[in-house]
């Protein structure tokens, strides 16, 4: 269901915004795994047990889908807005170290 809406939703947003916007991509799938994470999580505060066996693998599946949420700040938009900045800022900080300058290099 939200394989099939997240290109759905993107395909809106870039007729209501059209051109080439590599944050909008990157925002929808941000924004379609946090509701994936979300509803999953309500699901199996809902519907699962502590004894059951498939709160194992729902629980696997939170923590497989939270890995990958984090993942986005390695994507390419994010990364060079907001990470890119603060690892320049670190590399220089260590630059007065010749090991380090030349494997951070």
């Amino acid at each position: 269901s939200l394989m099939v809406l997240r290109p759905l939703v993107e395909a809106v947003l870039r007729h209501v915004k059209p051109g080439k916007n590599y944050l909008l991509s990157t925002a929808v799938a941000f924004l379609m795994d946090g509701v994936s994470v979300n509803l999953l999580s309500a699901a199996k505060a809902k519907y699962c047990n502590k004894d059951d066996p498939s709160a194992a693998v729902v629980q696997t599946e939170i923590r497989r889908r939270m890995m990958s949420f984090r993942f986005f700040l390695f994507r390419e938009p994010i990364f060079s807005l907001v990470l890119g900045s603060f690892i320049r800022k670190l590399q220089a900080g260590f630059d007065y170290i010749p090991l380090l300058r030349t494997i951070t290099r």
